[in-house]
């Protein structure tokens, strides 16, 4: 396996360079602070290094690094086979059969194999950028009872279907049902003409919720009543144990309605407390300046909908914010961030010529604190940070599609293991800089590290070789066809001196 190493001194980092094609790492969910990929992550063959499973092939870890130039694939699948992994063991789970196969001495031993029916769910979705031969990657193998063996959990319009295994086989161990209301969903015009194309066709009807099992609970959320501005949530939690026939029971549920909360709210989990947390952001348009200006605002709750958190920055054009929270301290709360522009300051021709022949840009990024159950009413951490365009706004160009869909930073990873989170922005057409946290004393003006990068190429961040580092992941837009897996660079961060 070759390995390009590059000595980028940051301290006691460094980055060492190696090709990894076929990797993509989408949007970052707002209230989570985690990626979207096309991965798998799971120690394989039992080394005590994190391996990496692509749709295509199982790609080794070996000191630190992934070898590319030995792919493994994966033991043949039948259509509808949904994949997942569990102690490394890989778990198939087709319409009617369950295989669970162990990799050992460089292949792929059936451990295990039954005939097992499941409920009848909706298709899985293929992974990003997959194939129709690729792998369907969709987790439902979970240690429930905390015996060390996983359970399986699949749903359908019955409610949440459990499978515990016993003896030598897996056997259906209860069915959860859910609370949740049957909606009319929107059906696509039906054609008229020709006569005998016309089509009586009912409504569809849809519902939706979502389940969480955890700490021996289980807990759905589902919206009970819609309204244009408004929606109410109802949360339902019960405690699941397994009986002396061996199926998991669920006690008496503890109900809560919602209040009305604004639609632009979702449901997520901002603490570690039992009560379920809302956030979301909006767009307005302030008429005070001569120039209506974009704002962005940026709403929490974490008391049901009694008390919001609300933060309000400029947002130019249609500038989208890349992560609203994130755990910027390890603590595991969710602290909030903020972007906003001081592009629309300024009078109209001010403005005006900012807009015909400017190509840099004041970006802000602020960080409120979530400490003790509440949100710092001022920012804990503010830093400006001065973005080349390349080209003014007159003249887009791939930058201004960058920095309007919130690409331009990345706060998300933490690239020195101090379980804090580093800031990489992407300063320029060319240009790369990584911003390392102090604590909460913030970030330095200057950046600790710059490099060059491809004009085409998007920067992204994750712990691909799951050594508690964020690494870098530079992925080349060009040359890219569905039967070509994007050709893509990782830089593996590292602490020791070089």
């Amino acid at each position: 396996m070759l390995i390009l190493t590059v000595l980028l001194t940051l301290g006691q980092i460094h980055f060492d360079d190696a090709p990894l094609p076929g990797v993509v790492i989408g949007n970052v969910t707002p209230f989570t602070g985690s990626v979207s990929t096309n991965y798998l992550q799971a120690d394989i063959n039992q080394d005590g290094e994190t391996d990496l499973l692509l749709p295509d092939s199982l790609l080794l870890q070996r000191n630190g690094a992934f070898d590319t130039s030995a792919p493994i694939p994966f033991p043949p699948v039948s259509p509808g086979t949904d994949v997942d992994t569990f102690d490394g063991a890989l778990f198939y789970k087709s319409p009617n059969q369950l295989s669970i196969f162990r990799f050992s001495e460089g292949a792929w031993v059936l451990s295990w194999q039954q005939t097992l029916d499941w409920p009848e769910e909706q298709s899985s979705f293929l992974p990003m950028n997959g194939k129709s031969n690729s792998l369907f990657f969709r987790r439902f193998a979970s240690d429930i009872d905390g015996d060390g063996t996983p359970e399986l959990v699949a749903t359908d319009h019955r409610g949440i279907h459990l499978f515990r295994r016993i003896d030598k086989a897996y056997v259906a161990a209860g069915v959860i049902d859910f609370p949740s209301n049957i909606s009319i969903g929107r059906s696509a015009p039906r054609p008229i003409w020709p006569e005998d194309q016309r089509r009586v066709a009912f409504p569809e009807q849809q519902m939706s919720f979502r389940f969480v099992i955890e700490r021996g609970a289980i807990q759905t959320v589902a919206i009970r009543e819609r309204r244009n501005d408004a929606n109410r949530y109802g949360i339902q939690q019960r405690t699941l144990t397994l009986g002396d026939t061996g199926v998991f029971e669920a006690g008496a549920p503890r109900s809560v309605i919602s209040e009305p909360l604004p639609s632009h709210l979702r449901p997520c989990r901002l603490n570690d407390d039992d009560v379920l947390d809302y956030a979301g952001g909006r767009w307005l348009r302030s008429e005070s300046g001569p120039i209506p200006t974009p704002l962005f605002e940026l709403w929490a709750t974490l008391d049901g909908g009694r008390t919001f958190y609300i933060q309000r920055a400029a947002a130019y054009t249609q500038f989208r914010p890349h992560c609203s929270f994130v755990d910027f301290d390890g603590d595991g709360d969710m602290d909030m961030v903020m972007e906003s522009a001081e592009w629309p300051r300024g009078s109209l021709r001010e403005q005006l010529n900012k807009f015909l022949t400017d190509a840099t840009v004041r970006h802000i990024i602020k960080i409120y604190q979530l400490d003790g159950g509440v949100y710092s009413r001022d920012p804990a951490i503010e830093l400006a940070v001065e973005i080349d365009l390349g080209s003014p706004p007159m003249r887009p160009g791939i930058m201004l599609s960058r920095y309007e869909a919130g690409t331009i930073f990345n706060i998300t990873g933490d690239l020195n293991g101090d379980h804090f989170r580093d800031l990489l922005v992407r300063t320029g057409p060319e240009t790369l800089a990584i911003f390392i946290a102090d604590g909460w004393a913030g970030f330095r003006n200057r950046p600790q590290w710059t490099d060059s990068v491809a004009r085409s190429s998007d920067v992204l961040v994750a712990d691909l070789n799951g050594d508690g580092l964020s690494d870098l992941y530079v992925n080349t837009r060009s040359d890219v066809t569905e039967d070509m897996p994007a050709p893509g660079l990782v830089r593996y961060a590292r602490l020791e001196q070089p």
